[in-house]
């Protein structure tokens, strides 16, 4: 969708923060100097978030309010699924979010990347 929608290049996986440092959370992707989030929301997404004993609308309400949060921020947040992809809608709104600079409050850092695992190797 970026590239065939002849978009920049997003960072990706930023952990969002308040101005005073408070953890707001993950975002999938994002364009700091242009204070645009962008989120895609797979099939699996709600079901690989929810704790024991959660049930889905509590963990909706619960990523609308996040969402909610890094918008009084003054970040643009746009989200995105399959489907949307397939219809090609993501790429004008992505691009007129870009279009308008914004100056959020709160700050992005890249993700540190995860701990390297062993790999289990087998002879053949």
């Amino acid at each position: 969708m970026i590239h065939r929608g002849a978009l920049p290049l997003p960072r990706s996986q930023g952990n969002v923060f308040t101005p005073d440092g408070r953890f707001v959370g993950r975002v999938d992707f994002y364009y700091e100097s242009a204070g645009v989030i962008c989120e895609f929301d797979g099939p699996t997404e709600y079901g690989r978030l929810l704790r024991p004993g959660q049930d889905l609308a509590t963990l909706v309400h619960r990523e609308r309010t996040r969402e909610t949060y890094l918008r009084t921020l003054g970040f643009e947040v746009i989200r995105w699924t399959w489907d949307d992809l397939v219809r090609g809608t993501p790429a004008q709104h992505l691009r007129n979010a870009l279009s308008t600079r914004r100056r959020p409050d709160g700050r992005i850092e890249p993700a540190p990347a995860p701990e390297p695992r062993s790999l289990a190797i087998r002879a053949l």
